[in-house]
């Protein structure tokens, strides 16, 4: 609304124009003439003024036909009149006021007395224009099916449908309304609604839309998106926000999601269904053939080949077990029924243990446990073993024989961090945040490493379910580090 008034002059002699004009110039009113009934009517149409001084005795169209005028015709009929006449007489009062007229000023008049009834009427105006645009906006806001919700910058509710009583479950909007928002206790994380209000008032724009719950009366939540912005409420700077029940899209989103796992684990089965009979088939068949050389002709083969037949299948079994406990760690990590039976150990006796198992099983290569620090951590010493183990079998896949392998292990703040490093092929920097991914493995046709792709995976559950991280460095053709963290105890973080 324009804070300057319009104020439309209707006399027929120029010198009764100048007259008030000179009467309001000091006033900061915006000041249109007109000479006669006709042009009053048509500048009237094409700017609505916010008052009318009308002269009554004009020639052509008297003033109390157009006030009569102007009242009959719907976008100017609540335009404040006042008549400014000559006539002093009660008849033509009652005719003025007849035809619509809001105030009657007999010439000559009192200046200061037509000022005051000028101001005083143009103010009212404004009031009343005010409460109705205040009544259509609550009326608009009562309809509306989202919950509509206006903060002054007191951070006082002024304002609220009947939607937002619903949403909160309470009984009426007295329950709210000239509540502060920061007593909103319906409001689970109602600080953004404070942030928000503070960021609007202050006229800074931020982030418009924005989602919070409703804890309703009864202890069910809502999840509701908010959209606010500012707003001008009884002519002082507000804030609006719009709020919007969007349980029904969590839902759908939740079905989606659901639908999206499912896809998933339909997908890793036949995925894991198809790697396993292959990966099954290999040892199997080296089982079933030496063992069917064994029987077949056992007693014509030679001592030392009967020892190369046994510890083939003894590798093909022990490959098989691997397999197999690959298999049931990820469904039981998938399940969420992996429990760990943690003790505390120092972690340098944990990884001395892991490397030693490693040197006996290992005779391709030199693993060497370079630097070690001691530190108290909680842990199942049977999967952290595991992981390094996993770490170091991985590394000797993945490099050639006689190379050297990489242990060490230090504090750093509160966690100890454990590195395996190998001088092997290396892996592609686009696929390091693949490795420990469930199936994924490097092209195998370039490795020749058999595997189902789990074992990292595997090291990546046990490893989060101790509350640590893991990752890798790798650069193509030097070698791959591979890091893992696990948080001291209070009586190991000291340096």
């Amino acid at each position: 609304m324009n804070s300057k008034a319009r104020i439309l002059i209707v006399d027929d002699q120029k010198s009764a124009r100048e007259t008030l004009q000179a009467l309001l110039l000091k006033e900061n009113y915006d000041l249109v003439f007109a000479e006669n009934g006709s042009e009053a009517l048509e500048k009237a149409q094409k700017q609505p003024p916010d008052l009318i001084l009308l002269d009554v005795m004009m020639p052509d169209m008297d003033g109390f036909e157009v006030c009569q005028r102007l009242r009959s015709d719907y976008s100017l009929g609540e335009i404040p009149v006042i008549m400014v006449t000559a006539l002093d007489d009660n008849r033509s009062r009652m005719k003025g006021i007849e035809a619509g007229a809001d105030d009657f000023v007999t010439k000559p008049y009192d200046r200061t007395e037509l000022r005051i009834r000028i101001r005083t009427i143009v103010r009212l105006d404004r009031y009343r224009k005010l409460l109705a645009e205040r009544a259509n906006y609550e009326q608009l806001v009562e309809l509306s099916p989202e919950g509509i919700m206006i903060v002054d910058m007191h951070e006082i509710i002024r304002l609220v449908n009947s939607q937002i009583v619903r949403m909160l479950g309470i009984s009426t909007k007295d329950d709210i309304i000239e509540r502060r928002i920061s007593t909103l206790n319906e409001f689970e994380n109602r600080e953004l609604l404070l942030l928000s209000h503070q960021r609007i008032i202050n006229g800074i724009i931020g982030n418009p839309l924005f989602e919070v719950s409703i804890i309703r009366v009864g202890g069910d939540n809502i999840p509701v998106e908010v959209c606010c912005g500012p707003f001008t409420y009884m002519g002082k700077p507000a804030a609006q926000f719009v709020m919007r029940d969007i349980t029904e899209r969590k839902r759908a989103e939740e079905v989606e999601r659901e639908a999206e796992t499912l896809k998933r684990v339909d997908r890793f089965r036949k995925e894991l269904l198809s790697d396993i009979s292959h990966e099954l088939r290999t040892p199997l068949a080296g089982i079933k053939g030496y063992t069917t050389l064994l029987l077949s002709y056992g007693d014509k083969l030679a001592n030392e080949k009967k020892s190369e037949s046994l510890i083939s299948i003894d590798y093909c079994t022990n490959r098989l077990l691997e397999l197999v406990d690959n298999l049931l760690d990820i469904s039981r990590f998938e399940s969420g029924t992996m429990n760990l039976d943690r003790k505390q150990y120092d972690i340098k006796y944990v990884l001395h243990e892991a490397v030693k198992e490693a040197k006996t099983a290992c005779t391709s290569h030199t693993i060497q446990l370079a630097k070690v620090e001691s530190g108290t951590v909680s842990i199942d010493m049977k999967r952290i073993q595991q992981v390094i183990g996993n770490l170091i079998g991985n590394a000797i896949k993945y490099s050639a024989e006689g190379t050297e392998i990489f242990i060490t292990g230090e504090k750093i703040g509160a966690e100890f961090i454990v590195s395996v490093s190998d001088e092997g092929m290396g892996i592609p920097e686009d696929k390091l945040d693949k490795v420990f991914d469930k199936l994924y493995r490097i092209d195998q046709k370039q490795t020749g490493a058999p595997g189902l792709g789990l074992g990292l995976a595997i090291c990546k559950q046990i490893i989060g379910a101790h509350g640590g991280q893991i990752w890798a460095r790798s650069k193509v053709g030097e070698g791959s580090t591979f890091y893992f963290t696990i948080p001291l105890e209070s009586s190991g973080k000291e340096d």
